[in-house]
């Protein structure tokens, strides 16, 4: 039967799958989402340059399904972050939700989580997961297994160093993503991306509030020896297909999985370690330190990058590199292939564009009409054609200003070269042009245009709102062309002259 043209394209809520591998593993969670009490929804699958998972969706089994979009990046990231912050640019829906391509979904829980977040007027709601041990197919039929509850709050509320929520149990309206910014990679984090991410909305007041129902299974690929090696999925299959994720089987998870045995040991001392230790976190949380990354810091001596690549020597896959140069030229290798530019092509920096592909550091979460810069650098990256000599650098863009804060100063380089210092001291959108030295540009080779802001600023600190990030100037769009097209006015200048000064 086919659905409501409002619901097939206008969904209320867009579902994410981050996919890499394990094409078995992913066909249990789309039909974990197609089973939904609510049908309001789209699927957005996002495969990390991943050939495997490409075959399935072109396989023509889920063509049918018009709610099912699919996308398949063109250079690997190595984890969720990337695939995540595509699909969320992409999403139609005014809710958000996530589901990883190894967990499953009660039937209500989109259900459960949007009436949560109606109830309550909360920005994110959390409901509880059931975290699954590893276990074989016979130890199943036994009924041999066992696991442990996540996002379990004691008080309604969402606390950064008791609680651990999994992505796959967030429903989250979009409309706070612009002030909340990207998913973080693996390697700018010390524990998992998707709790710093959490507590980044926690730290910018968002009202994160807690669904007290479980209505996701969780079976963590980080958990199981050499998981992405062997697509084995008979853990989802018994669960979904023989089991059946069911009020019955609800209340028998809940009550095995909610048990705690008595622990005679932690007593004493102990009791008193933890607390100090606990209360520790809570302060460092207030100052603005991540509590997970900080545990795992002083525990572990764990450095950004080195909790997922703990993951990923458990999955089977080779660990990424993630500190200083190294770090950066895994990221160029990886840009390699995507960033493929056609002179004269306009670049929309939109949340409908593609500017992602070109964007390596800098960079806030798309908005309707266009890009903010973030923090004091941001840097493009293209890979040309044979140079035609001469070509201009077409940006369209405007500057964060306030009554208090009148200029923003741009230094505009490619690789070693300086190439403009702009200057914006009015509001609104203007278009620049810079011309681009030959010298710069080598045939097949990358370009790298580097913004340094040297005025960047919370739009907090102006006074304009609560958003703390560091914002510069807000891109609409890029193209580079081979024949210099001054854009004028009716006085014969360009409207940026109007706008800005050309020296610092």
């Amino acid at each position: 039967m086919a659905l409501p043209v409002s619901e097939a394209e206008h969904p209320t809520v867009s579902v994410i799958v981050a996919a890499y591998g394990r094409p078995e593993v992913l066909r249990w969670a789309i039909k974990s989402v197609l089973a939904q009490t609510r049908t309001d929804w789209e699927l957005i699958i996002v495969a990390d340059a991943c050939p495997a998972t490409a075959r399935l969706m072109s396989s023509g089994v889920y063509d049918v399904e018009p709610r099912i979009r699919f996308y398949n990046l063109s250079s690997n990231h190595g984890d969720q972050s990337g695939p995540n912050n595509y699909g969320i640019a992409r999403a139609r829906g005014r809710f958000i939700a996530f589901l990883n391509q190894d967990d499953l979904w009660f039937p209500d829980h989109l259900a459960l989580c949007l009436d949560r977040l109606d109830v309550l007027g909360a920005d994110l709601v959390f409901s509880i997961t059931g975290s699954m041990v590893g276990r074989s197919a016979v130890e199943l039929a036994d009924g041999d297994w066992l696991g442990g509850l996540l996002g379990i709050s004691r008080d309604g509320s969402y606390d950064p160093v008791h609680l651990f929520a999994p992505a796959s149990s967030w429903v989250f309206r979009k409309d706070i993503v612009p002030r909340l910014g990207h998913w973080k990679s693996a390697a700018e984090c010390l524990a998992a991306p998707s709790q710093e991410f959490l507590y980044r909305a926690w730290r910018e007041g968002f009202r994160l509030r807690s669904c007290p129902m479980l209505t996701v299974l969780q079976f963590s690929s980080g958990g199981r020896s050499a998981s992405y090696l062997e697509d084995m999925s008979h853990e989802q299959d018994w669960w979904l297909n023989k089991s059946g994720l069911t009020p019955r089987s609800r209340a028998m998870l809940w009550n095995r999985l909610s048990y705690h045995p008595p622990d005679p040991r932690r007593r004493g001392i102990k009791t008193v370690l933890l607390g100090t230790a606990n209360a520790a976190l809570s302060v460092a949380a207030r100052l603005g330190i991540e509590p997970h990354g900080l545990k795992y810091f002083i525990t572990r001596g764990y450095r950004k990058g080195d909790f997922m690549n703990s993951l990923r020597r458990t999955r089977g896959l080779e660990p990424m590199a993630v500190q200083g140069r190294e770090a950066s030229r895994d990221r160029i290798r990886s840009v390699r292939g995507a960033c493929q530019y056609a002179w004269g092509t306009r670049i929309d920096f939109s949340r409908r564009g593609d500017a992602q592909t070109y964007q390596v550091e800098g960079w806030a979460f798309p908005e309707e009409w266009g890009t903010w810069t973030e923090g004091p650098h941001a840097s493009l990256v293209f890979i040309l054609g044979v140079p035609p000599g001469e070509a201009v650098l077409h940006l369209e863009a405007q500057a964060l200003l306030a009554e208090a804060w009148r200029r923003q100063r741009v230094v505009l380089s490619a690789g070693e070269v300086e190439l403009a210092c702009l200057v914006w001291v009015e509001g609104g959108f203007a278009t620049v042009e810079v011309a681009l030295p030959p010298a710069i540009l080598s045939p097949g080779g990358l370009l790298t245009l580097t913004f340094r802001l040297l005025d960047c600023v919370s739009p907090e600190r102006l006074g304009l709102s609560s958003d703390r990030r560091s914002l510069g100037v807000g891109i609409k769009a890029v193209s580079i062309n081979t024949i210099r097209n001054a854009h004028t006015d009716d006085a014969g200048k360009s409207p940026f002259a109007a706008v800005a000064e050309n020296l610092c």
